[in-house]
């Protein structure tokens, strides 16, 4: 998945839902949760 499908996907989701990243980063994977809200 690159940026602009991560974006993308992001959009597609509404404010207040959850989102779980699972990243990769030194060879370590990890997984980020994450809730949508607004940036005023």
């Amino acid at each position: 998945m690159n940026t602009q499908d991560l974006i993308q996907a992001i959009q597609e989701k509404n404010i207040g839902e959850e989102v779980l990243l699972n990243l990769t980063r030194d060879g370590n994977e990890m997984q980020i949760k994450a809730t949508l809200g607004h940036k005023p």
